[in-house]
């Protein structure tokens, strides 16, 4: 299990990992989609992806926001910012049923690409960790 990191910079380093993985992720498959010519996947991937981009980081600004707020304050913002992500992904999921040349399956995955850049934080440190465990001196 990855271990809870107690220093700001470790965790605004994660942070930008995650973002930086989602992109590329969400980059790769459009690529592909652009080699199999498929433009409204590639519509669809772009959207997706830069949604979860976006929701990702609103997500990152209102926790550190509301870790400076009184407790009462801090819980009406994490609803409203509950409610502005979900706006901002419903618009997107709606942008998609709406516009034909967007494919409505690709953007809900460009949407769910952020569950596999987090795990594979968890996964890199497996192998790191499985790594480490083989060969004592790996890693130093």
């Amino acid at each position: 299990m990855m271990q809870v990191h107690q220093n700001l910079s470790d965790d605004l380093r994660l942070i930008g990992t995650v973002q930086r993985r989602l992109l590329i992720f969400g980059g790769v498959l459009a690529f592909l989609s652009l080699i199999g010519k498929q433009p409204s996947a590639v519509y669809g991937f772009l959207l997706g992806c830069l949604t979860s981009f976006l929701q990702f980081r609103a997500l990152e600004v209102s926790v550190k926001r509301q870790l400076k707020l009184p407790k009462e304050g801090a819980v009406r913002y994490a609803r409203t910012s509950y409610f502005q992500r979900m706006l901002l992904a419903s618009g997107a999921i709606l942008v998609s049923l709406i516009r034909s040349e967007i494919s409505f399956l690709t953007t809900v995955i460009g949407l769910l690409l952020i569950k596999p850049a987090i795990y594979s934080l968890y996964f890199e440190e497996w192998v790191i960790s499985s790594l480490r465990r083989k060969n004592p001196e790996h890693g130093r």
